[in-house]
């Protein structure tokens, strides 16, 4: 599995990444996607978001941790 990040937006202490995950065998083909905002406060990740899209039921997020 790998994920390939498409999009990244930073503004102020936030960024914004739009990933396509690859690897992953899905019933109708397509990647699955991951959106995700972090923000950041010190230099250090202070908080996070995510969704998900085209996940199998069997590989949610916090899956791709690993």
């Amino acid at each position: 599995m790998r994920v390939v990040a498409q999009d990244i937006l930073v503004d102020g202490d936030r960024a914004a990444v739009r990933s396509t995950v690859e690897g992953i065998a899905t019933a109708d083909g397509a990647r699955p996607m991951l959106f995700e905002i972090f923000r950041f406060d010190n230099g250090r990740f202070a908080e996070s978001w995510g969704a998900s899209t085209g996940l199998p039921a069997s590989a949610g997020p916090e899956d791709l941790l690993t």
